[in-house]
């Protein structure tokens, strides 16, 4: 999946746009409309949209959430009937889906077929847009491609054998990473034009504790980690800054095979180490014993860092709301294998985060078991 993007005027712009394609479904596709939400086949549904960073993707339609995503260079485009047959097309690969299951996600003949018959021709099924003018995006970005490439070598650094040594890599991994944010802060404000990004990281079937250790790790790179709920997968979401999240997907893909390593490791080494109670344990040991390497680590931060680490903290929390407006807390309820757990601990608190080779584009399937 791309970037996804928030900020005031784009949630102005997608109540304009929501409004458009509620419209579209109840006088073009004929289905009743109440509020936000359409009837088809006997349900109520809520379509969700949102915008995306894409050079070439134009939208998408996630049958998971029922969600359109459009591409943030329509916020700028003068052609209101462009725009409107983009959304035409989406809810198109909607509504095939919803009659013809997968069949309808593709561009075939079914697809075809549903367009036609709402009257929707080639200039829906084909949209098209130049989207290599690009905006003044770019800008910025030098700036933040060397704070990840800086971080990511650190982060390698840390798995030095010397302890000294790679506390310092963190640290300093952490500091620049603290210091580039706070400079962002002070230029952004509070304008209806500051920024908030999300990206979905992970997705699997159910949660785990896995997963709960990866979310919990990524609170250390200053990203919200959010788990998000479709018809049938879980998301982990991050919010935060465009390069935090680059960082934090790094940090992600790599904790998403260092974790399975780290309980078979458990598992050869200790005889009677293996069934679910002592991996859910295990896992929560190492995010334990991870965010207390974390945690000490702040004590050799200068006085104006630890500041900065506090409004920062804030900053996030208030980015979160404008992204998913309420959220509920998680709270879950399993057996305690105590020695487990303080085996995982141990293993998180000499955890360092090496290099991956790829970050992928769509939301990495989570290894379950």
């Amino acid at each position: 999946m791309p970037l996804f993007v928030f900020s005031e005027n784009i949630r102005l712009f997608l109540a304009r746009i929501k409004k458009e394609a509620l419209t579209i479904l109840n006088r073009e596709v004929g289905l009743e409309v109440i509020k936000d939400r359409f009837i088809f086949g006997g349900k109520y549904h809520r379509l969700s949209l949102v915008l995306f960073e894409h050079n070439r993707m134009l939208g998408f339609y996630n049958p998971e959430k029922c969600e359109i995503g459009l591409n943030k260079k329509l916020m700028f485009t003068s052609s209101p009937l462009l725009l409107n047959n983009i959304l035409r097309h989406e809810i198109g690969h909607m509504m095939a889906h919803m009659c013809h299951g997968t069949d309808g996600l593709g561009h075939g003949q079914t697809y075809r077929q549903v367009c036609a018959m709402y009257g929707w021709g080639d200039s829906v099924t084909s949209s098209t847009l130049d989207l290599e003018k690009e905006e003044q995006e770019a800008l910025g970005r030098q700036g933040s491609e060397w704070v990840i490439s800086k971080v990511r070598k650190l982060l390698a650094l840390s798995s030095s054998k010397n302890k000294h040594e790679a506390n310092l890599a963190i640290l300093k991994a952490n500091q620049i990473l603290l210091n580039h944010n706070l400079k962002l802060l002070g230029e952004a404000g509070v304008g209806p034009d500051n920024t908030v990004y999300m990206k979905r990281l992970l997705t699997a079937r159910r949660n785990s504790a896995k997963l709960m250790t990866i979310s919990r790790i990524l609170t250390t790179f200053l990203v919200s980690p959010v788990f998000s709920y479709g018809n049938r997968r879980l998301y982990l979401e991050v919010t935060g800054d465009r390069t935090n999240i680059e960082i934090a997907e790094h940090v992600a893909v790599f904790l998403e095979r260092r974790l399975e390593e780290l309980w078979q490791e458990e598992r050869r080494n200790r005889a009677g180490a293996g069934g679910l109670v002592g991996r859910n344990s295990f896992m929560r040991g190492v995010a334990e014993g991870y965010l207390d390497k974390a945690e000490r680590l702040k004590a050799d931060y200068a006085p104006h860092e630890s500041l900065a680490l506090v409004v920062l903290e804030s900053s996030l929390k208030n980015k979160l709301a404008l992204v998913y407006g309420r959220l509920s807390s998680l709270r879950t309820k399993s057996s305690f294998c105590a020695r487990s757990f303080r085996a995982g601990k141990e293993a998180g608190r000499n955890l360092s985060i090496k290099k991956t080779i790829t970050v992928t584009t769509s939301p990495r399937l989570l290894t379950e078991g």
